[in-house]
């Protein structure tokens, strides 16, 4: 058997295929690149693009009458395929031992390179130490990769492994080895209740990839934030049944987890169908979408008997899935009790230095005529707190105008959140006029109010303040979280206030109170911790 190649290579591979070849007991073979045009014997090539003069060397393989294949070398086979001399098998030879690693060493050597900004190094020895000059890490690089095949795959994989962010693009679908976990939730909030199950799941070998779907912008914008290696996102396909069988046809997951109260029936059914196992996470069914479940009694008994498990918010909440046909239902806690193990907040540092020199509070996720409520407030509290500095973060921003005329209207001397521009000293109202600023302001004060309390809209959750160590201050009407304030309650972490005198009252004393909080954020993880791991143990039997 005679072996050609046409190729610069068979130095380097002389060895390696003769052991090969004796292996499989071939002992009769002939490895050679010279050849002529009477050489006729060749069987097969190992073939290379080679170039001369800046053009690629086209190749005639008709000479060759007793061709069986071609094994094609190196990225790429388009310089041969479309070859019409070509009559006999094409094949796409890999090397992971060779050829892949020495591509993968390349690409990692040059990545580094201009990661760590090595030619400035190298061209740049006049003797000046800049010391000042600092890459960011690598968690903080995102690195594309453009084409996903073995030389693709193995640079990604090495990459990610020293931290590196991959993005990686292929014209064909990859199978990842593993299982895919899939999770749904409507919006930001049924994302951030989940994120320490994906910080546990990332870390298990087993579990190849993290899907997340969501039906709205913002929760693709947060959920990017997060730097997640085995999260991909995409959004949730409309409930049609072609639909959700080509979602379920492309992604195959091992387990899907929807979040919350999100009932999707043309899904559920298809899941079913496909055995794939299904549980609802943190379920919650308030009386009102209970009351409206019930009215149609025979079809919510035949979405919620779909899920394989409901693992329920509360105990109010289990109540009303089983009385709409849910099987398997266990109440451990709410979710939203535990805590994500990375906190990335980023205060601008004229703000921070603002807000520590004042008596300062904070009332979030404000709704219609609560504003007015804390301007009364912050009135009474003024006479005694000389240097106090209220800020107000609406549910809705599109309302802020209005809000600033109702303080203005009130004697209050507003600031809109606006960075650039200088707080002046005698602000009263703090105005935040963007989302998802939240956690920096929980972060810098220790007494907030909640909104949407004071009036029927039933409250919003307490945690991610509790967390931070933060005293809360709410009105009577929080339905919607009414177990997890309870403890609150019980705590002596939460203060219920439906008059303005008796809140007076509640932020005088805290304010004036030199004993810190440190222990609610204990509590609090303590009981997160133990809820999670209950979480994490149900989940993993579906992934056995």
């Amino acid at each position: 058997m005679k072996i050609l190649f046409m190729s610069d290579l068979l130095p380097y591979y002389k060895k390696i295929f003769s052991e090969e070849l004796k292996k499989v007991g071939i002992k009769n073979f002939e490895l050679s690149d010279n050849y002529s045009e009477t050489d006729t014997d060749v069987e097969f090539i190992i073939y290379s693009p080679i170039m001369l003069g800046g053009k690629l060397l086209k190749r005639d393989f008709s000479k060759f009458k007793k061709l069986k294949a071609v094994l094609s070398l190196y990225a790429g086979i388009e310089d041969v395929i479309h070859n019409k001399t070509l009559n006999c098998p094409l094949i796409k030879m890999i090397d992971k031992d060779g050829l892949t690693n020495s591509m993968v060493e390349w690409c990692l050597a040059h990545t580094l390179r201009f990661h760590l900004g090595i030619d400035r190094h190298i061209y740049g020895q006049d003797g000046i130490w800049r010391h000042k000059i600092k890459p960011p890490s690598a968690k903080d690089r995102i690195i594309g990769i453009l084409g996903l095949g073995e030389l693709g795959k193995s640079v990604a994989l090495l990459l990610s492994q020293l931290g590196f962010n991959i993005y990686g693009w292929s014209r064909t679908k990859k199978k990842i080895k593993g299982k895919l976990i899939w999770i749904h939730g409507a919006s930001v909030g049924e994302f951030q209740s989940v994120v320490p199950l994906i910080e546990k799941y990332e870390k298990k070998k087993n579990i190849a990839q993290i899907l997340i779907t969501s039906n709205t912008l913002s929760s693709s914008k947060v959920i990017s934030n997060y730097k997640f290696k085995k999260v991909v996102h995409q959004f949730f396909p409309i409930d049609t049944n072609f639909n959700t069988l080509n979602f379920l046809s492309y992604w195959q997951p091992s387990l899907s987890l929807f979040v919350d109260s999100e009932i999707w029936p043309n899904m559920l059914s298809n899941l079913k169908k496909r055995k794939i196992p299904t549980i609802l996470l943190n379920a919650r069914i308030t009386t009102k979408s209970f009351e409206r479940w019930r009215k149609f009694k025979n079809f919510s008994n035949f979405i919620f008997s779909k899920f394989d498990l409901c693992l329920c918010s509360s105990l109010k909440s289990k109540i009303y899935l089983k009385k709409l046909g849910a099987k398997n239902l266990k109440y451990f806690g709410n979710l939203k009790f535990s805590q994500s193990e990375f906190e990335n907040i980023e205060i601008k540092q004229n703000l921070k230095k603002f807000i520590e020199r004042k008596k300062v509070w904070c009332a979030s996720s404000t709704h219609d005529d609560e504003e007015d409520f804390i301007g009364i407030v912050h009135k009474k509290l003024k006479h005694k707190y000389k240097n106090l500095l209220t800020i107000i973060i609406p549910r809705h921003i599109n309302r802020i105008n209005s809000i600033k005329f109702q303080l203005n209207k009130l004697g209050l001397k507003t600031h809109l959140n606006e960075p650039t521009k200088k707080i002046p000293n005698d602000t009263d109202i703090y105005l935040v006029n963007s989302y998802g600023q939240t956690k920096p302001f929980f972060s810098l004060c220790k007494n907030v109010f909640l909104g949407g309390s004071l009036i029927g809209h039933g409250g919003q959750n307490p945690l991610e303040a509790a967390r931070y160590g933060c005293n809360i201050l709410h009105g009577p009407n929080v339905s919607n979280f009414k177990e997890i304030y309870s403890y609150l309650n019980s705590q002596k972490i939460s203060f219920v206030v439906s008059t303005e005198n008796r809140m007076y009252k509640i932020l005088d004393k805290l304010l004036s109170s030199t004993n810190n909080q440190r222990n609610i954020k204990k509590k609090l993880n303590n009981v997160g911790q133990q809820i999670l791991k209950n979480y994490l143990k149900e989940i993993d039997n579906f992934l056995k």
